[in-house]
């Protein structure tokens, strides 16, 4: 996952593509997403990707 331009958003680097607003420092899944994410810092998401 690498951070896009200057702002909170974040690009995953191959596999499934998703778009998971960050609020608080925290990711929010809606309902079409992975619910796994959701309530967690990107920090906690990172190693999941890998």
């Amino acid at each position: 996952m690498k951070s896009y331009s200057q702002t909170q958003h974040y690009i995953l680097n191959g596999g499934f593509a998703a778009v998971y607003p960050v609020y608080a420092g925290k990711l929010i899944a809606l309902n079409e997403g992975f619910k796994t994410f959701n309530g967690k810092t990107i920090a906690e998401v990172r190693p999941m990707l890998h």
